[in-house]
């Protein structure tokens, strides 16, 4: 199966949990009580060589999440990418070891199964029925994405990601990671090509971190061209940028828009 159709049968299996929970509010979302219901119990401590960790022990499991981990959101993150792949039943022996790389691989760059459990987390915990109100904004920057990080408690780039995928702008988020672009996710009417595996442009502005270690903190108009070849080729001369930088991982997140004339 290919990263997007296991992409999309993960969101749908959070999806059916969230409504077999009868989940109608962010703050209905108790992950203990999930996973509890799920099978597994959640646990805070030490943990070497890994982000987050989930042990199966029969009909049960424990999730492990370290204590590096001191964001609340993260951390709840980390809890729902590991109940992705208890409930989505992926491989493995008894241990399922994550690496904080794993809990940003949104585009099968690791492993097809660790995009899918982020999917499923980003899921659970940011339903469409629920998130999809406060995606309808505009102008579009990041502060909005910094909302809705804040109003259900997830991480930065899960509500990056559910914004694109949930507002009718159009948008995408590309994730660059030492000064080259790894994947990207688009809203359905963002039509401009953009390659994955290109080093960024020096036009851009997600690239100046990577020269000069620091980024603007606010959206700005940069030439289309900075990021796609054959926007100037459709008429599309301008884009608005705002990327932010993701220190730990030394790699950016650039949220991408074309607004309507």
């Amino acid at each position: 199966m290919s990263i997007e159709l296991e992409q999309q049968h993960a969101r749908a299996v959070a999806a059916r949990t969230i409504e077999e929970f009868g989940i109608d509010a962010p703050e209905h979302i108790r992950l203990d009580d999930l996973a509890w219901a799920l099978g597994a119990e959640i646990v805070i401590g030490d943990l070497e060589g890994a982000a987050a960790r989930l042990t199966r022990n029969g009909e049960r499991a424990v999730i492990r999440v370290s204590t590096r981990i001191d964001n609340e959101g993260h951390r709840r993150f980390s809890v729902a990418h590991e109940l992705g792949h208890l409930v989505l039943k992926h491989p493995g022996d008894h241990v399922v070891l994550c690496a904080e790389g794993d809990l940003h691989d949104f585009g099968g760059k690791r492993a097809v199964r660790e995009a899918a459990a982020n999917a499923f987390a980003a899921e659970l915990l940011m339903p469409a029925a629920l998130a999809r109100k406060r995606c309808e904004v505009s102008p579009v920057h990041f502060n909005l994405v910094r909302g809705l990080a804040v109003d259900f408690t997830t991480s930065l780039t899960a509500a990056a990601i559910r914004f694109v995928h949930l507002t009718s702008e159009r948008c995408a988020l590309v994730y660059s990671e030492d000064g080259f672009r790894r994947w990207l996710v688009r809203s359905e009417n963002f039509w401009p090509y953009l390659d994955i595996g290109e080093a960024l442009s020096p036009s851009s502005l997600a690239y100046d971190y990577f020269k000069k270690g620091q980024l603007p903190d606010r959206c700005e108009t940069i030439d289309a061209d900075a990021w796609s070849t054959a926007a100037a080729e459709r008429g599309l001369e301008e884009i608005r940028e705002h990327s932010v930088a993701l220190p730990s991982l030394h790699a950016v997140l650039s949220l991408l828009w074309i607004p309507e004339r």
